[in-house]
Formats: C-alpha cells, sequence, structure tokens
C-alpha cells in the first residue's frame, strides 16, 4: 500500500519575489531531510540524516512511492548526499565511508557494501552526485581538514569501479572573485550534476546560497535564496525538465520541506549574476 505523505512543494512564477503556490508537508520520519537525489522525471529520492533509509517522493502530488533502506535494520551514520547511477544507490557519510547498494522495491530491506572513499581525512563531507564523467561520483567538502583552504570550494571524484582513495581535488575553486568577502560564509551542503545542462548546482545552508558552475568549475551564477522558504537547504537536484528541486531540514518542530522551482527559474539566476557589475 503506497503511503501518503511527502512535501512541501512549492511552484515559484517567474518573478522577483514570487508567491508560494499549494503545499503539502513532509512525513515526520524525513524531518531531517539530508538529500536529494534524481528518482524519475516526477520524482526524488531522499533520506535523513541518521538512518539509512530512501524514501522516493512524487513531486506533483507529495506521495511517498516507496520506502527502502540499506541493512536490516537500517545502518546508522552521520549521512550527508545521496546518488543513484545505473540502478545503484548510494549513501555518504560526513567521514567519507560510502554506502552502495541496489534501488529497492517498496519495504525492501537491502544488503550493501561499504567503501572508504578517502575524501573524510580531506574535510568533513557533505554531498554526493554523479559526476560528468560516467562511474564516476563527485563528494562535496564542506569544511577542509587542513590549513589553507579557507574561502575555496574543493570537490573530489571517486570512481566506482577502481574504488581507489581520493589524493587530491578534482575541483578546487578560489571563491574571491565571485564572493568576495562573503565567500567565508560559504559552507556548501548539496552538489547535483545536470548532464542535460553540463552544469553543477550546489546549495549551502549557512548563507542560504544558490551557485551554479560548469563543469571546469568555473561560477556561472550565485543567487541568495530567501530566508522564508529555505531555513535550512540541505539537498538539491533538477528534473529533466528543468525544474529546480530544494530540500529542506525541519527545525523546532517544523517538517522538512521540498520547493520546486519552474524550469526558468535557473537562467534567471545566471541572467541576474551575469547583469552584476
Amino acid at each position: 500500500m503506497i503511503r501518503r505523505a511527502a512535501a512541501l512543494l512549492m511552484l515559484m512564477p517567474a518573478c522577483s519575489s514570487p508567491a508560494p503556490g499549494p503545499h503539502r508537508d513532509v512525513p515526520l520520519a524525513l524531518r531531517e531531510v539530508s538529500g536529494l537525489a534524481l528518482a524519475s522525471a516526477g520524482s526524488v529520492f531522499a533520506h535523513d540524516d541518521e538512518r539509512a533509509i530512501v524514501h522516493e517522493i512524487e513531486l506533483a502530488g507529495g506521495r511517498t512511492l516507496r520506502r527502502f533502506s540499506l541493512g536490516g535494520p537500517p545502518a546508522r551514520g552521520d549521512f550527508e548526499g545521496i546518488a543513484a547511477d545505473r540502478g545503484r544507490i548510494y549513501l555518504i557519510r560526513s567521514d567519507g565511508l560510502l554506502l552502495a547498494a541496489r534501488i529497492g522495491a517498496d519495504r525492501e530491506r537491502l544488503p550493501f557494501e561499504v567503501h572508504d572513499t578517502g575524501a573524510g581525512a580531506e574535510c568533513e563531507i557533505e554531498g554526493l552526485s554523479p559526476a560528468p564523467e560516467p562511474g564516476n561520483l563527485l563528494i562535496l567538502c564542506k569544511r577542509s581538514r587542513r590549513g589553507g583552504q579557507e574561502g575555496r570550494l574543493l570537490i573530489y571524484q571517486w570512481n566506482i569501479g577502481t574504488r581507489e582513495p581520493v589524493r587530491r581535488p578534482w575541483r578546487d575553486i578560489d571563491l574571491r572573485d565571485s564572493l568576495g568577502d562573503e565567500r567565508e560564509g560559504f559552507a556548501p551542503s548539496s552538489i547535483e550534476w545536470v548532464p542535460a545542462r553540463r552544469q553543477l548546482i550546489l546549495v549551502s545552508a549557512r548563507d542560504l546560497r544558490l551557485m551554479v558552475l560548469d563543469e571546469t568549475g568555473r561560477i556561472l551564477g550565485s543567487h541568495r535564496l530567501a530566508a522564508a522558504r529555505h531555513p535550512q537547504p540541505e539537498g538539491v537536484t533538477v528534473t529533466p525538465a528543468g525544474a529546480l528541486v530544494i530540500a529542506d531540514e525541519g527545525e523546532r518542530g517544523r517538517p522538512g520541506r521540498l520547493t520546486v522551482y519552474p524550469p526558468d527559474y535557473l537562467r534567471q539566476v545566471l541572467s541576474r549574476f551575469a547583469e552584476t557589475p
């Protein structure tokens, strides 16, 4: 039986101060939603940050289409990112340990593998995504464990086939030119590679920022999210139609939520950034 439930959906019209549209609450089981990945043209995978339970949520109606776990009982840890690639699901912990399993059916408890990506020795990890190069995953660094990296954006790439620990960043991006003094507040919380656009989308929970980059690491756009809609953005993905989906973690009794922006929203962000002197 399909469980009802999942999502505070806001559809934003194309204007500078859009008004929120109809919405639904995310279930309490996903109050601490901590990552998003595309599941289908009309649904996303989401997970909380303490147990390896994956929910597939329908964007149009907010229904939970299925829920499965890695392990039975579910594996526990500080899970900070999720990726889906070629029938497999991946969850990464803040210490760089990666859990991998096939995508499961509703209520299935799956056997899983654990891999040490090596990225945890370099950074506190906060996001996961398929990479531009097939067979690889991108690992997002929230905070470097080494000195001298303040104001830099570090992204690592881990190969699914070789499983070798990462040695150096895939991209090491200086944020001084694009963010100036605001770069100190940037602490990215999610990353997503969008193949149709050949772009990387990031969100930062600390300073409520959305950032768009090309695959070389060049920053194409940067935009502050509205605090009223995004108290703590922790996940991001883009649908095949181009709609931007952002997940916010719940707090103080408020449930987590999803916000869906129309396809032209990213175009507006890029246009505003290009026009900024």
